[in-house]
């Protein structure tokens, strides 16, 4: 009986443990920020489309996307590490090289005192 208590204590602090080590992760994206003029069309390609359609400010971005602003339409993004880029105007996009960082960001990690160890 208390070896098998033992067992449950041991196995509980292992996944208590094992959880503390999971970090929860934002998605990567960036955003359409403004679009000026607002009469001006902008448009986006997705990897997995074969034509671009419209979008509107706060769309959201891909990594693999391209953006493509009409000529003297002025577009900013909010890339992922939330740094506002402009967007050259008459030219497709790849928002890779508008927005270069698309690292992790991890949030509200645990911390160590907050693992709780059964005796």
């Amino acid at each position: 009986m208390i070896k098998n208590q033992r067992k449950s204590i041991k196995l509980l602090f292992l996944t208590t443990l094992m959880l503390g080590l999971v970090t929860p992760v934002q998605a990567q994206i960036a955003t359409i920020d403004s679009i000026n003029p607002q009469t001006g069309q902008v448009l986006l390609k997705r990897e997995e489309w074969s034509d671009f359609r419209p979008v509107s400010a706060g769309s959201e971005l891909n990594e693999g996307d391209q953006i493509y602003p009409s000529q003297g339409v002025q577009v900013k993004l909010v890339c992922p590490n939330l740094t506002k880029q402009p967007v050259i105007p008459g030219v497709p996009s790849g928002i890779k090289t508008i927005c270069p960082t698309w690292e992790i960001r991890i949030e509200n990690a645990p911390s160590r005192s907050e693992e709780w160890i059964i005796y």
